[in-house]
């Protein structure tokens, strides 16, 4: 079995070839035009690969192409409503994707009947952590990848076994360590694509004296992953303005900072000024900073909560469209709520109890006498029902860790303890912060 996969259209162009499960090319785009980190479609790259495997064109079973506009359409349906130049540019990245069957016969000098490959999108993240594991000498690994951004995901980890891979978690748009680096590179005064190595090396001069200010920038958590404090930056208000179409030029990419992070961090550096203490020792506090956020903590992930109004029960069918549209958890409390604390201005902590799996999902049929023996509280404002199993210890620690995260005054309503819940269920509580 032959499989092609090509990175088109984003900076590293480039094009590998997998033989019967082994790898015999990869090449990027910039060794043959040798313009560093060459973006647009890897022509040549394509041909070398095919070459060192003594392939044509016919040969290829599968073209594999590491973009799925399908991925996370929940989320890039919510930015394009907020971003102006988003659609047109998902629709123009869209349109070029389209058309990679004519542009590889294009490109190869071939009749488009005469690739008979079946092409297949896989997601930004995925496809590192394939091209990572499949051809590697393990059986069983842990993987993890971590960039600026593809498929509106900037990272994701899972585990492979043998011939299989599950994805255990990501990190969606518009946190980013990647964008994070990449925009204290250019606070730092360094503005050519690919300037990171500069500001890791400048770091290793300086003590990572800033650290408490880098960790209002990036922090880690909630749970596993990370976030970025988002007044520094602006990718997420105005989009990331990039130039990377052409294979014969170098990506350019716009600011990434705000001005907030000058008024945290001082004045940016401008390319042409001496580099200083000041800057080693920010540099360094750049590198302390990434290296605490990818420290992993209990599992978690964030998703989408959809607010049904019920009293009935969500049909199958409504469930699946639920899942369609993006939604990783539905209920009839919390969400309202919490929209309308946001609206009102106030800072807003919530934790529900999930008492038992969507129609449709479950083993067994739904039960409201079951809901309603799970989330019975033992006292109004209790929320440590005597505290002598370990529920009770879970349930006082959620509070105390929602307290340190509100930073400031939190208030309990009706917070239910149990004393057992089936392993199937999820445990949570719903607790209000300071407003």
């Amino acid at each position: 079995m032959n499989i092609l996969a090509i990175n088109a259209y984003h900076p590293n162009a480039s094009a590998a070839l997998v033989q019967n499960g082994q790898l015999v090319a990869a090449v990027e785009e910039e060794r043959f035009n040798r313009v560093k980190y060459a973006a647009g479609f890897p022509t040549q790259a394509i041909r070398y690969c095919l070459g060192e495997a003594s392939l044509e064109i016919e040969d290829v079973h599968y073209v594999v192409v590491p973009r799925n506009p399908w991925a996370r359409l929940w989320k890039k349906l919510f930015f394009a409503a907020r971003l102006p130049r988003f659609p047109a540019d998902r629709a123009h990245v869209m349109a070029r994707f389209a058309g990679l069957h004519y542009q590889l016969a294009e490109a190869l000098g071939v009749a488009p009947e005469r690739i008979r490959a079946k092409f297949h999108r896989l997601e930004h993240h995925q496809a590192h952590l394939a091209s990572a594991f499949f051809v590697s000498p393990f059986d069983q690994a842990a993987l993890l990848s971590v960039d600026g951004l593809g498929d509106f995901a900037s990272a994701m980890w899972g585990v492979g076994h043998g011939s299989k891979m599950e994805v255990k978690g990501d990190v969606a748009f518009p946190h980013s360590l990647g964008i994070f680096y990449t925009a204290l590179t250019q606070y730092l005064g360094f503005w050519k694509f690919g300037d990171e190595y500069k500001v890791m090396g400048l770091g290793s001069y300086g003590e990572p004296a800033h650290i408490e200010k880098f960790r209002r920038i990036v922090k880690p958590g909630p749970g596993v992953g990370f976030r970025l404090g988002l007044e520094y930056f602006v990718h997420h208000q105005r989009g990331a303005e990039m130039t990377w179409s052409s294979a014969d030029e170098t990506p350019v990419l716009g600011q990434l900072y705000s001005d907030e992070l000058e008024k945290l961090l001082g004045p940016a550096r401008k390319a042409e000024e001496p580099l200083e203490r000041q800057h080693q020792d920010l540099a360094a506090s750049q590198q302390a900073a990434l290296e605490e956020a990818r420290r992993l903590g209990i599992g978690a992930h964030e998703g989408v909560y959809a607010a049904m109004h019920g009293p009935s029960y969500e049909t199958p069918a409504e469930i699946r469209a639920l899942r369609t549209l993006g939604a990783d958890l539905v209920g009839m409390s919390t969400a309202l709520q919490a929209i309308a604390a946001r609206h009102l201005g106030a800072e807003v902590l919530a934790i529900s109890l999930v008492t038992n799996l969507a129609a449709g999902l479950s083993a067994h049929g739904l039960d409201h006498g079951e809901v309603a023996r799970l989330g019975a509280p033992t006292g109004e404002d209790d929320f440590a029902g005597g505290g002598t199993d370990e529920r009770g210890d879970l349930v006082a620690g959620l509070l105390d860790g929602a307290t340190r995260l509100a930073r400031g005054t939190v208030r309990t309503r009706r917070v239910a303890h149990h004393a057992a819940l089936p392993r199937r269920h999820r445990l949570g509580y719903f607790v209000t912060s300071r407003g």
